[in-house]
């Protein structure tokens, strides 16, 4: 089962709860510039979520469903991207220098540019822009 990342409203009772207990990430938390350093969202639903320019250094995302979800300038130094979908995920200008588990495969379903810093070992496909 996996776990969706809610976007709701702000809160002003505190945090946002799962029915799990577990709190769920604010509007304004996940969009532009949140910081999720070292987030565990292994398996998370993170389809269409807009993560641009978040911290998602060495964050847990081992078989997140990142499909479609804007990940423009993002930091992802270091994150566990083992078994993530990446489906059309937009990663122009990302950082994923020292990304764990990434695969040529998966960078070839993303979209990305000439901006986009990749693991070593893995290519810029084709079909990608330029900076």
């Amino acid at each position: 089962m996996t776990s969706r990342l809610k976007t709701t409203g702000p809160q002003t009772n505190g945090p946002a709860k799962k029915a799990s207990g577990e709190p769920e990430v604010a509007a304004g938390e996940a969009r532009g510039g949140a910081d999720l350093r070292g987030a565990h969202l292994a398996g998370a639903d993170l389809r269409s979520i807009p993560l641009g320019s978040a911290d998602l250094s060495r964050a847990r995302l081992a078989r997140a469903d990142l499909s479609y979800a804007l990940l423009s300038r993002a930091d992802l130094t270091g994150a566990d991207l083992t078994g993530a979908r990446l489906y059309r995920a937009r990663l122009d200008g990302a950082d994923l220098t020292g990304a764990v588990g990434l695969t040529q495969a998966q960078v070839t379903e993303a979209l990305g540019d000439g901006d986009t810093r990749l693991a070593e070992g893995l290519n810029r496909p084709a079909h990608w822009r330029d900076g």
